[in-house]
């Protein structure tokens, strides 16, 4: 808006309203190539889920979570008297069995003895005949029923069926579990897991291979690489979010079970116009930057189509040319057709 007056010296000049000032940058597409960083922890490739396979009392319990445990290590144990009662009574079963098979064989050889020489009948020798291969299936049945209650008081006891280390306890001393009960998990030494929660809207096909690098949070120099295993075909209905699992090749020995780890992946490279978050506007519902005529300077809002969103920075799609003057600073004050001094910086 100009502005005129009169002084003693006639009309005064006129003189130009000053040009709002904002920061501006220079359209330009780039080769980019985003990174996918994930954070999560280290864990066992495969769990064992450890239980009784009878029923009873827990009478001790002898390892705690984060223990570490060999092949056949007695973890815990039940109280054994009703499977010793058991046990007692299947050897008294054996023993009487036995006696019974001992005494049916003495009565089958005499009648054999007698038939031969015409001093019995043929009836009689066929029942001491029954008589001892009944006794001898009695004896066969408890001694399987022995084995039965040998195998049961064993049972009573519980071992580690792997190389690992304790993750989860679900019993203690007193409880009462039944068959099949998890007692412990134990993860298993061998192949490490890195596993991730990922926003489904994160996993793209466009990844750039299926090799991710893996480092300790703690600790970045303690790095390796991940190749990815498997992503679940289910969302989790709290989070949202979906489980990514990738194998640590050559684990550090830093990379614990449990430690906290972030791994990177590589999206596939995109054109792109990479503006600051500031430049970001508005208009019918969708994202629009200001931009600037180089010949008039006045500002104009443009639809713009936004590949991704970034910390402090916004990747354009579509919608801009090279070359082009894009307000990065000082959009809120703007409206179409304002003229502006534009004071450029580089592109990041």
């Amino acid at each position: 808006m100009a502005v005129f007056g009169i002084g003693l010296f006639g009309p005064l000049a006129a003189f130009a309203e000053p040009l709002a000032i904002v920061k501006a940058q220079k359209a330009v597409h780039v080769d980019y190539t985003p990174e996918l960083v994930l954070v999560g922890e280290v864990d066992a490739r495969y769990h064992n889920d450890i239980a009784f396979r009878v029923t009873g009392r827990v009478s001790e319990r002898l390892v705690g979570v984060g223990d570490h445990v060999t092949k056949g290590q007695i973890l815990a144990r039940l109280d054994p008297q009703q499977q010793k009662a058991d046990l007692d009574a299947a050897r008294a079963s054996v023993a009487s069995s036995s006696a019974i098979l001992t005494n049916a064989s003495l009565s089958l050889d005499r009648q054999k003895a007698l038939l031969s020489k015409g001093f019995t009948t043929r009836s009689d020798y066929d029942s001491a005949e029954q008589d001892f291969r009944v006794a001898q299936g009695n004896l066969d049945g408890a001694k399987a029923r022995l084995a039965d209650a040998e195998k049961t008081l064993d049972e009573t006891i519980l071992r580690a069926d792997e190389d690992g280390v304790i993750t989860e306890r679900s019993a203690e001393v007193g409880q009462v579990v039944q068959p099949g009960e998890k007692v412990f998990a134990i993860a298993r030494d061998g192949e490490r897991d890195a596993v991730f929660q990922v926003f489904e809207g994160l996993l793209s096909d466009d990844l750039e291979g299926s090799d991710f690098s893996i480092w300790l949070q703690s600790d970045p120099d303690v790095k390796t690489v991940g190749h990815l295993r498997e992503i679940s075909p289910t969302i989790d209905p709290v989070t949202g979010s979906v489980k990514v699992k990738l194998s640590i090749q050559n684990p550090p020995a830093e990379m614990t079970l449990g430690a906290p780890v972030a791994g990177a992946a590589r999206f596939r490279s995109e054109r792109t116009v990479i503006l600051p978050w500031s430049s970001l506007s508005s208009t019918d519902n969708e994202p629009a930057v200001w931009v600037v005529d180089t010949q008039s300077q006045a500002v104009s809002l443009r639809k713009v189509t936004v590949a991704r969103y970034e910390n402090n920075r916004i990747l354009i799609e579509d919608g801009l040319e090279d070359g082009e003057i894009i307000v990065t600073a000082g959009g809120q004050y703007l409206y179409p057709g304002l003229k502006v001094e534009t004071v450029l910086q580089e592109a990041e």
